[in-house]
């Protein structure tokens, strides 16, 4: 029995560890497609098109990972999504320990935000006082604390070893 807790275990570390890169992936195609789309549209704009292409592939490789969880948690049933009540249909459907699980993460995220934000506000308010043109810099901060923020939250939900 012990074999097949160490392949359900490692398996979920698998699956979370590809729904991390594809977050990774979809966070920089994001902040690609914005800079992009303001620095090359009007003389290379082909790889403005090439960003949103890339952006609309992480879209779909983000549905795709939907499937990569069911198939590691079979049991797991996801509410409708029409449903009037379905976020709390779907918080309801974790058990105690993954809900305890989000609870620490989103904790923890917290505080980190706040952090990051108050230095990204600061830093925006220098770089706009010395410049004068802060768009490109609120781009990449904004994709930046984004591209943490998802990462950090499914790399804590991902299994560790005791």
């Amino acid at each position: 029995m012990q074999d097949k807790d160490d392949i359900q275990f490692t398996l979920e570390r698998k699956s979370y560890s590809v729904v991390i890169w594809i977050q990774v992936s979809l966070s920089i195609s994001f902040i690609t497609l914005l800079i992009g789309f303001l620095l090359v549209r009007d003389s290379y704009a082909s790889i403005a098109f090439y960003a949103a292409v890339l952006f609309i592939v992480s879209i779909i490789a983000l549905g795709l990972s939907m499937s990569l969880m069911r198939f590691t948690h079979p049991e797991f049933k996801l509410p409708n999504p029409t449903s009037p009540t379905y976020q709390q249909e779907l918080f309801d459907s974790f058990d105690d320990g993954e809900k305890y699980m989000m609870l620490k993460s989103l904790y923890k995220l917290y505080f980190l935000i706040i952090g990051a934000l108050v230095l990204l506000a600061f830093g925006l308010m220098y770089y706009s006082a010395f410049t004068g043109n802060s768009q490109l810099n609120s781009i990449i901060g904004i994709g930046t604390i984004l591209l943490f923020v998802q990462t950090y939250y499914s790399i804590s939900l991902k299994p560790k070893r005791i």
